[in-house]
Parts: C-alpha cells; structure tokens; sequence
C-alpha cells in the first residue's frame, strides 16, 4: 500500500504602523520577532519555537548603534546546542567612520574563549595599510597572529598586500605570502598580478602564479593568461589556464538608473566576511548581491533585508571583483572590489 502525504507550509507577517516586520509565524510552531528604535534600526532579533504551549528562544541577536548608525555591538545567544553559545562582537570606529577594531568574544564547548581582535589601521587618504588579526585556536590552546600590509601607487591603487605571521618562538613578524598588482597605462583595470610566497629556508620570495591581464583599444578585457612557478624548470608554466574574450562591434547604450552608491561604505581591499550596511534603504524589502569575476563570471549570488546589510559569506579567491546590487532585478549599484586575502 502506498500513502502519499501533502505537506502544508503556511508563513504569516506581521507589521507594525511604519510598515516594519516584527513577527513570522510559521506552521503555528515556530516564530522570529523583530524590534526596531526610533531610528528605524534593527535592535532586537529573535527565534522561538513552541514547546509544550510555550514559546522557547532558540536563537536572538541584540544590535546597538552609535550616533551616526554605525553598529558597536552584536549579542548573539543561541540554544541549538548544549551548552549553549554566547557570542559578543565589539567594533569601534575613528573620526571617519572608518572601523578600527572588531573584538570577538564567545562561550561554547570550550569554554570562555579568549577573545579575538582584529585591528585596523589607514592612511591620510583613509586607505586600509595594516591589519592585524589574533585567532584562538582551541584544538592546540594558543594563539595565532597574522597581519596584513598594504601598499598604494602613486594613484592610490593598491598595489602591494603582504602578509606576515608572529614567530612562535622569538615573537618576530615572518613573511608568509605577497601580492603585487600592477596596472597598465590608463590606470584603469588590472595589468599583471603576481602571487609569490616566502621561502624560510633561504629566505627569499618565489613566484607561485602570474596572471597577465590583455586589452582590447576599448580597455575591455580581451585575454587572461594564468602561469605557475615550475620549480624544475626555474621558470613559469607556458599556459596554464588561458581565457580569450570576444565582443560585438554593435554599441548598445542604456541608461542605468540612479545608485546609491554615496550610501554604502564598502572596505576596498573588501575584508572577507565583513557586512556591508547602507542607508536608506527599505528594511524590510528583500535585495539581491552578485558577484562577478573581473572575467564576467558570476562566483557568488545571495538576498538579504535591507535592515540586515550583507556580506560575502564564501572564501573568494584574490583578486578583482565587481559587486552588484539588485532589486527586482533592477541594477541600483555596481562596485569595483579588489580582494587581497
């Protein structure tokens, strides 16, 4: 005998007189409540689930705010495991809304977890020279520190990022990896991008890839070329991976709606994982991220609310990128985002 089951799945929204989500229901056995200040900023959210005719949080996330908006705190509880854990998430910021630190401290199997810090610092131009980042790594109970230093052209693109860890043993700053970008005449794209990476022993740089970037006379990617360092040969590969792209001779012209590009603050170098908020936008309307390889693939796609912001939650390559955002399929802002780590 076969029996055939037909699943009904049923979400009902509440919201408040200004139009904001503030309850999910869902199938009547669990629900997320959202609370807002005066401000139209997200304060408060929260998961539960029903349990005995009573509702138990699995999940919250307290947001607080400075001034300007800019978040300074992130509290976040969870009881999906036992015991259950206790994250807190400091950031502090400079004169000109630039982050300067980001401090991660969090309770779970372990333990207390000594915290984690990531430290920022710029230039007079409110460019990302140095990072530095403390990792707890609990399967071996210490610490790691790595730091990131970048370096600019004459145009103020970025040019150099190296990347250097703390010696276990005499607490100096070890090479471990570089990266030079180097650009052609116009100053517009990417020329040649050599990946090189330290050598302990004879303390020296080798190259590990090469990416030799060709254009067409309308500075449109015409030819990519990627070689690796043969270390029987002492020289790169010929041809790694090759990539030619052809383009029609027919101009189409559009003309793109107005950005809000003034109303995002993106880190470029962009940090991996860190999230991207913008003003004005509708908090509780769904937008779109997508992210396009500097060859037109698209590596990463992604919605999200517009009180939450957004981040690139997947390890990406280094390199150069372009960030779209959509909504309903309506372009309202690209942006040009180089990757170093």
């Amino acid at each position: 005998m076969t029996q055939l089951w037909e699943i009904f799945t049923s979400t009902i929204l509440e919201y408040d007189n200004q139009n904001r989500w503030i309850n999910q229901l869902s199938n009547e056995v669990n629900r997320r409540t959202r609370t807002y200040d005066d401000n139209n900023r997200l304060t408060r959210d929260v998961f539960e689930y029903l349990e005995n005719n009573q509702w138990l949080t699995l999940y919250s996330t307290i947001y607080e705010y400075n001034v300007i908006g800019q978040i300074t705190r992130l509290y976040y509880s969870s009881n999906t495991f036992n015991p259950p854990i206790f994250r807190e998430t400091i950031y502090t910021y400079n004169n000109q809304h630039l982050r300067t630190s980001q401090v991660v401290s969090e309770t779970n199997a372990w333990g207390q977890i000594p915290p984690l810090k990531d430290t920022f610092i710029y230039n007079v131009n409110n460019q990302l020279v140095e990072r530095q980042k403390a990792d707890w790594i609990n399967d071996k109970w210490i610490w790691f520190n790595s730091r990131y230093l970048y370096e600019y052209d004459v145009n103020e693109n970025p040019a150099v990022s190296l990347i250097q860890i703390r010696h276990t043993a005499n607490h100096n700053w070890q090479n471990s990896s570089k990266d030079e970008i180097f650009y052609n005449a116009d100053n517009r794209e990417t020329d040649t991008y050599r990946y090189m990476i330290w050598d302990t022993i004879n303390t020296e740089w080798y190259d590990g890839e090469w990416t030799n970037y060709i254009y067409n006379q309308n500075n449109q990617l015409a030819e990519r070329t990627i070689k690796n360092w043969e270390n029987n040969t002492n020289d790169y590969t010929e041809n790694y991976s090759k990539l030619i792209n052809y383009y029609s001779e027919k101009t189409i012209t559009c003309i793109e709606p107005p950005g809000i590009e003034e109303n995002c603050l993106f880190l470029n170098p962009y940090l991996p994982y860190s999230t991207i908020h913008c003003d004005n936008w509708e908090v509780e309307k769904m937008y779109q991220i997508q992210v396009f390889s500097i060859d037109g693939k698209l590596v990463y796609s992604n919605s999200f609310l517009g009180c939450d912001g957004f981040q690139i939650d997947k390890s990406l390559q280094k390199g150069w990128y372009v960030f779209v955002i959509l909504e309903d399929e309506n372009v309202l802002q690209k942006q040009k985002i180089l990757i170093f780590e």
